[in-house]
């Protein structure tokens, strides 16, 4: 039973890396920064490259003209300026601030 416990964790394991690994490369390519699987959440934790990538959103949701007609239909994209700390630091009141932010922004979605 605990081998096959540890069998399922190891699984578990392996999926989430394979789905940081996929995040962080379509994150690099979107905000022109790296971001690798191994340090995904750290990359995250002052919230600004979310906060950044809302900002991607929303220049890419003023620019409909670029997206294909069916799917600038479907796309409610809040254009509200989000704002966030550009120096947050980890752990910090201004990294909490920032994700705050993000999840409010995702929130009106």
């Amino acid at each position: 039973m605990a081998e096959r416990r540890k069998e399922l964790e190891e699984k578990e394991k392996d999926a989430l890396f394979l789905v940081k690994r996929d995040l962080s490369n379509w994150l690099s390519n979107v905000l022109k920064h790296t971001v690798q699987p191994h340090t995904f959440i750290t990359d995250l934790d002052t919230g600004v490259l979310l906060c950044q990538l809302v900002s991607n959103i929303q220049e890419t949701a003023r620019h409909r003209e670029n997206i294909p007609p069916l799917v600038a239909t479907r796309l409610q994209v809040p254009l509200k300026e989000i704002h966030y700390n550009k120096l947050a630091r980890k752990e910090s009141f201004q990294a909490r601030d920032n994700a705050a932010n993000f999840i409010a922004w995702c929130r009106e979605l």
